[in-house]
C-alpha cells in the first residue's frame, strides 16, 4: 500500500466514525434497537484499531527519506512553516495598503512603513515555494510504500 492510500484510508475512517456511530445508543420505548449495540461496538473497535495501526505505519513511513533525500515529515514541517509565513505576510500586506481619506492638510497622515510591492514579491516567491513543496510531498506520498 502506498503512503497516499493509507492517508486516504485514515481520513475515511476519521469521517466514518462520527457518521456511523452517532445516535445509536437510543431507541424508542418498547421497541427493539435498530442497531445492535454489541455489533456496533465491535465495528467501532475494529475501525479504531485499524486507524491506530495506520497512524503508526504512517508515522514510521514519514521518518524514512524519499528519492529526494527528504522525509515526508521534513516536507510537512516545511509546508506548514511556509503556509504560516505566507499567511502572516498577506496580513501585513493587507494592512500596508493604507487608503485614508483626509479632509484637510491638518489631519494626521498615515504612511505605510513597508513597501507593498516588495512585500508582494516576497509573498509570490514564498507561495511558489509552498506550491512546489506541496507537490513534492504529494509525489513522495504516491511513490513511498507504507512501512509495516
Amino acid at each position: 500500500m502506498k503512503l497516499a492510500e493509507a492517508l486516504i484510508r485514515r481520513a475515511a475512517i476519521a469521517r466514518a466514525i462520527p457518521d456511523r456511530f452517532s445516535n445509536w445508543q437510543c431507541s424508542l420505548r418498547r421497541s427493539a434497537p435498530i442497531k445492535k449495540p454489541d455489533v456496533l461496538l465491535r465495528q467501532l473497535n475494529d475501525l479504531l484499531n485499524e486507524q491506530e495501526r495506520l497512524i503508526m505505519q504512517i508515522n514510521r513511513t514519514n521518518c524514512q527519506p524519499g528519492a529526494t533525500g527528504k522525509t515526508p515529515a521534513e516536507l510537512i514541517a516545511r509546508r506548514e512553516s511556509l503556509s504560516l509565513k505566507v499567511s502572516v505576510l498577506r496580513s501585513v500586506y493587507d494592512a500596508a495598503q493604507i487608503d485614508v481619506t483626509r479632509y484637510s492638510n491638518k489631519e494626521i497622515k498615515l504612511v505605510s512603513t513597508i513597501e507593498p510591492k516588495w512585500l508582494q514579491k516576497q509573498i509570490d516567491r514564498l507561495s511558489k515555494e509552498l506550491r512546489e513543496t506541496t507537490l513534492q510531498l504529494q509525489q513522495l506520498n504516491w511513490e513511498c510504500e507504507l512501512l509495516p
